[in-house]
């Protein structure tokens, strides 16, 4: 299958927490769209079930084809979830997590005919950044949605990027604030923020001029909260909305609340 047949995503943070999750449900729905799984898939995906989704795949594409041969002229309530091509910004592919992520992505997609590649993408650094974006936009793909879910929570004392940024505003809103933007040529659908309920906790005195050249300069003595970062990711939405204005690109905030 030809790679651009497929609907590309851009996505950062899925090596964890709610993004794994959410990626994973990605697949499984668009494995059991095109026959792979039908009804078979419950709970969640090891080696074991894995093999057990492949010797039901014969019957389940059976049973597809049959649907499929139906008059044109039928109906159907089922929202088929389209093959994909997901490319993930990974801070570090060698990294045992990221190694396993992908191996588990990989197998789901294996049963669709989509598609998942990972590339390294230190959103500590802008310059780390924008090479992940000259490496994504060198495939020539139109872009379907990009979603920014990375996001980092700092402790004590700043720390500082290469930049003289303060590093969870740089990984949580600054480095993906430029990827939306070196991306925007190519992305035709959707811009998906994740961000947090917390933010409602945020305080944001002395944020925009906490710091100078590592030094500070601001009352704050301590990093900037994750809860502001996710504040001001929300604040700079209706910007994005505005830039988008004249495209079909949504923007959109997602809260997907506490993750246990």
């Amino acid at each position: 299958m030809d790679t651009h047949d497929r609907k590309v995503i851009v996505w950062t943070g899925t090596t964890s927490g709610l993004n794994f999750l959410a990626v994973e449900q990605l697949l499984v729905k668009s494995a059991h769209s095109h026959g792979a799984y039908g009804s078979h898939f419950r709970g969640k995906l090891t080696p074991e079930s894995i093999e057990k989704f492949r010797r039901h795949s014969a019957e389940n594409q059976e049973r597809r084809t049959s649907v499929s041969s139906k008059s044109s002229t039928g109906s159907s309530s089922t929202i088929e979830t389209p093959r994909l091509h997901l490319i993930l910004a990974l801070r570090d592919p060698s990294d045992e997590h990221a190694i396993d992520a992908l191996q588990r992505f990989r197998q789901l997609a294996e049963q669709s005919g989509s598609l998942v590649e990972g590339i390294g993408c230190d959103l500590m650094s802008f310059r780390e950044t924008r090479i992940f974006a000259s490496k994504v936009l060198a495939k020539n793909l139109d872009i379907s949605t990009v979603v920014l879910g990375a996001g980092i929570c700092c402790w004590g004392p700043p720390s500082f990027t290469e930049e003289k940024c303060e590093m969870g505003m740089t990984v949580n809103h600054l480095s993906q604030w430029l990827l939306v933007a070196l991306l925007s040529p190519r992305i035709k659908d959707r811009v998906v923020f994740v961000g947090s309920s917390l933010y409602k906790n945020a305080d944001l005195r002395g944020v925009m001029s906490r710091t100078k050249n590592t030094k500070l300069v601001g009352p704050v003595p301590k990093a900037i909260s994750y809860p502001a970062t996710k504040a001001i990711q929300a604040l700079c939405l209706g910007g994005w909305a505005k830039f988008f204005e004249d495209t079909n690109v949504d923007v959109i905030l997602c809260t997907p609340g506490t993750y246990r």
